[in-house]
């Protein structure tokens, strides 16, 4: 996800129970993401877009 191209986030934020370990439905589930600014929001915006291209 990129805000506003300053801005930019890359990964799972999965915001359920089953996520936080309150409930055992896929046992222990860890998850990563990362905020990213400066250059790096630039190539996430380029990556964005060419992978929906090609999707589409």
């Amino acid at each position: 996800m990129v805000i506003d191209g300053y801005v930019g986030y890359n990964g799972g934020i999965n915001l359920a129970d089953e996520y936080i370990n309150e409930k055992m439905r896929f046992g222990h589930w860890k998850d990563t993401a990362v905020r990213l600014q400066g250059e790096g929001v630039w190539n996430l915006t380029v990556m964005f877009l060419q992978m929906w291209t090609v999707i589409t």
